[in-house]
């Protein structure tokens, strides 16, 4: 099944991120759309279907691919949850 932006969710479990993050919705400031971090607060980048997450935004720590959506589609930062 496709994932539909505003009606589907992406739920995400904080503590199979070292803790990092905070139940509830996702802060806007951490999901960015592009290849990469533009701040040190992005966690999420999403890319032409591929989602990452980056522990330090634009510290030295590498981003890790975490999923793959296929049919590349249009996601938005109220799209995610935390649990």
């Amino acid at each position: 099944k496709d994932f539909i932006s505003g009606i589907d969710k992406i739920q995400i479990m904080a503590t199979g991120f070292g803790g990092r993050l905070i139940p509830g919705a996702l802060n806007e400031g951490q999901f960015v759309i592009g290849t990469g971090a533009i701040d040190g607060d992005d966690r999420f980048i999403y890319s032409a279907g591929s989602l990452f997450y980056d522990v330090d935004g634009i510290g030295g720590a590498t981003q890790i691919k975490i999923a793959t959506l296929t049919g590349i589609p249009v996601i938005v930062a109220s799209d995610f949850v935390i649990v």
